[in-house]
């Protein structure tokens, strides 16, 4: 999913792989930019943020290294965000309107069921993150969306399968019961219950306590 931060230059970003994932797996997206109004530019100040991910890397695209006279290596840890890079560059002439960042990794070790994002906003802190052409700004926005979802039999997200979760399977045991995600999501078959079918797939999955 890709949707603009503010308007201006829009950075896209393109999941490579999946963006619903367990916890612990990492999420990976191709970002590019590309002028709103600029005929062009010649450089750039990007910060990649989110305020969820344990970590983050970021590796240059091979066309992001060929235009440019001068690329700014990643810098990580910049503070505009709980894990954020730096990354841009400058050249002589325009590089054109628009032009593949590169790939930027997200790491989710940690995190709990939900929806989260990696973003670019200029609006997070004065001049970052925008394209210039011979020193005019446009700020540049966008924003990749991923979703933790832990595995049917692991409802604790904590990457085991044990008798604390058989419980929790065990409470819902008995019927329909809509109103409770917690049993929703156990409902395998996809015909209104939970009963043994449910049990007989938790047991193939059963590791017990790691």
């Amino acid at each position: 999913m890709v949707v603009a931060v503010s308007m201006g230059a829009t950075a896209t970003f393109s999941p490579v792989g999946p963006t619903q994932v367990a916890p612990g797996t990492a999420v990976v997206f191709n970002v590019s930019v590309a002028t709103e109004t600029l005929p062009g530019f010649d450089a750039a100040d990007i910060v990649i943020g989110s305020d969820h991910a344990s970590d983050l890397g970021f590796t240059y695209s091979s066309a992001w290294q060929a235009a440019f006279g001068r690329v700014t290596p990643p810098t990580a840890d910049v503070g505009l965000y709980v894990q954020d890079v730096f990354v841009g560059g400058n050249n002589t002439s325009s590089v054109g309107t628009t032009l593949p960042l590169g790939t930027v990794t997200v790491y989710t070790a940690g995190l709990s069921e939900g929806s989260y994002d990696v973003r670019i906003d200029a609006d997070v802190a004065r001049d970052v993150s925008s394209l210039i052409l011979t020193g005019v700004h446009e700020d540049l926005g966008g924003l990749g969306t991923f979703t933790i979802a832990c595995p049917f039999a692991d409802p604790q997200c904590d990457n085991d399968v044990d008798l604390d979760d058989f419980q929790l399977l065990w409470s819902c045991i008995g019927g329909p019961q809509q109103s409770d995600p917690q049993c929703g999501r156990y409902d395998t078959d996809a015909d209104a219950d939970v009963d043994l079918v449910e049990v007989g797939e938790f047991l193939s999955q059963f590791t017990g306590a790691r």
